[in-house]
């Protein structure tokens, strides 16, 4: 478990700290980077490590929706950032709907990651 949830977490329902906003939100943002570095590296990880390997058109086709997933995920965690915001007109509610699309997105990036894994 990621320190940066638990943080998130315990925040979330306590308002009795004054920057419990600010711990909410970095916090937050310190999970989804957490979890995009996981992603990548274990993406690395395989391409490195199956490149010894002959690679079937499956493999290759769950690598490619890997990399665009991992490619989404970062463009997500770039509009969500707080220094973005104010920089554009959002809507009240965007902010969590990035989140939620990330963590779509990131659960998601298992799909092709198994495919890699049973072909292995």
């Amino acid at each position: 478990m990621n320190i940066a949830l638990i943080c998130y977490l315990y925040f979330l329902g306590n308002n009795d700290f004054y920057y419990s906003d600010l711990i909410r939100r970095l916090s937050i943002i310190l999970y989804l980077l957490s979890v995009l570095i996981a992603h990548f590296l274990t993406f690395l990880f395989l391409k490195r490590n199956l490149n010894k390997f002959q690679k079937s058109l499956v493999i290759n086709i769950s690598f490619n929706l890997c990399l665009l997933i991992l490619i989404i995920m970062f463009v997500l965690i770039i509009a969500g950032l707080p220094w973005v915001n104010p920089l554009f007109d959002y809507p009240s509610n965007l902010k969590n709907i990035i989140e939620w699309n990330f963590f779509f997105v990131s659960l998601l990036f298992y799909i092709p990651l198994s495919i890699i894994i049973l072909k292995y």
